[in-house]
């Protein structure tokens, strides 16, 4: 076999164990959760449909959206060609109003998981399988959420402490993350200070001394206590069933994604069989699935393949890439359009900015000659208060005057009144005397 021949037929046994084999992992996990909750895969998307939906068309809020609830702004995670695989546009759920095609819409009848290809089977477990992901970590391992946080807490405690050493972290040691995932709110949420717990003198390989030894879970913690975002970042990291899942893909996105040719080298078919393998086998072990698919694992090594094999891979790798390409133009299209109807929004915005501000320039110029009219008035007014004022004062000069006439005719009346009350005195005298000045006459 020439070199290129085995660089061949590398990629064709690697196009296997991507196409069938982690495929196959991934439908048993979520046949595993169908079990747990005895459900059929078309029960689980009816359940499911709502957030499914939201994957595919997450620019609105559907009649199903109860009032007052906001959606999560996130990227489209599944296409509308991937719900017509797995819902019926023209069923519809009771109450339905308006919407997309597939807003309300009931999964396909009879439908079942081998409609499932690999990148659809990763998003419904990502987003709608928690909880077979938290039976992975907690009911198969045999343990409580409280022993998962005590067993991840130095993990944990790095997804919000990012750029802190702690007392915890070996030499060299790499943070798992450069940004925070975890708030205080939700960390405070999960641990608590220990009495009971020492705490150590040991410095970080950083130099700082954050020790995390006196820290423990909260005592009778439940995942059901957290809200779905702080479960999905946990279990993204902490889950080994989760990293499984996202290694599968991940080749599977790097090999047939970047590829140049049908051909992979000896040395890195041997690294990503080991990788698959290992991913494969620890999802299978959950499952309870692990001779089964040793022995599918192993016959892909032995099988004798042939060119018709490899072509019909191809072709399958090939549909797969074809479907990614006319859903990310159908994306850009839609995005375009997105871009158009936004610039004609913003073009009427401007327009309709543009008669505002002529309308208040104009209000302004009516304003302004209503104020200077206004002003005329003012003045006016402000001559006549003036006038007025004037007048007042003339006015109180006169009453002064006239006061003061008043009262010097008063004091004239009381001297009059005086001499009156004189004469009055007098006058008897004066009769008195005239008497007797009558009588001297008449008697000499």
């Amino acid at each position: 076999m020439t070199s290129i021949e085995q660089e061949r037929e590398n990629f064709l046994r690697n196009a296997i164990l991507v196409v069938d084999h982690s495929k196959a992992a991934l439908i048993s996990l979520i046949e595993l959760e169908l079990q747990k909750k005895h459900l059929t895969f078309e029960q689980f998307l009816n359940q499911s449909q709502h957030e499914i939906y939201h994957l595919c068309y997450n620019n609105g809020r559907c009649c199903r959206c109860l009032p007052g609830s906001s959606l999560s702004r996130r990227n489209r995670i599944i296409f509308p060609s991937q719900m017509e695989v797995l819902f019926d546009k023209a069923a519809k759920m009771p109450g339905h109003r308006r919407g997309p095609d597939f807003c309300c819409s009931f999964a396909k009848k009879g439908i079942g998981t081998d409609v499932l290809d690999l990148t659809l089977a990763r998003c419904l477990l990502v987003n709608c399988c928690t909880d077979v992901f938290w039976y992975s970590c907690l009911q198969f391992q045999g343990i409580s959420f409280e022993d998962f946080l005590n067993q991840n807490k130095h993990l944990i405690y790095h997804l919000w402490q990012y750029n802190k050493g702690c007392c915890h972290c070996p030499n060299h040691f790499q943070l798992p993350v450069n940004f925070q995932l975890i708030n205080t709110q939700q960390w405070n949420a999960l641990f608590t200070g220990s009495t009971g717990l020492p705490m150590c003198r040991k410095r970080s390989h950083t130099g700082g001394t954050n020790c995390i030894c006196s820290i423990s879970a909260i005592s009778g913690i439940s995942q059901g206590n957290l809200d779905i975002a702080l479960q999905q970042t946990m279990l993204e990291y902490c889950c080994s069933n989760r990293k499984s899942v996202e290694t599968l893909v991940k080749i599977r996105n790097n090999v047939y994604g970047h590829t140049k040719a049908a051909q992979i080298s000896d040395s890195d078919y041997t690294r990503f069989k080991n990788d698959i393998e290992t991913a494969v086998l620890d999802i299978a072990a959950v499952c309870r699935k692990e001779t089964e698919f040793k022995t599918a694992l192993n016959d892909v090594n032995h099988r004798n393949l042939d060119h018709t094999l490899l072509v019909q891979y191809q072709i399958s790798l090939l549909d797969r890439t074809n479907v990614k390409i006319a859903e990310l133009f159908a994306l850009a299209q839609s995005s375009q359009n997105s871009m158009d109807q936004t610039m004609t929004k913003m073009q009427t915005l401007q327009e309709t900015t543009q008669n505002l501000m002529d309308s208040s320039k104009k209000a302004d110029e009516h304003t302004a000659a209503k104020l200077q009219k206004l002003e005329g008035k003012s003045e006016t007014t402000n001559s006549g208060i003036e006038s007025s004022k004037k007048a007042e004062e003339h006015t109180a000069s006169k009453l002064q005057k006239l006061e003061e006439s008043i009262l010097c005719t008063s004091q004239r009346l009381r001297q009059l009144k005086q001499k009156q009350r004189k004469l009055k005195n007098i006058f008897p005298k004066v009769k008195k005397n005239k008497r007797f000045t009558s009588e001297i006459i008449n008697n000499p």
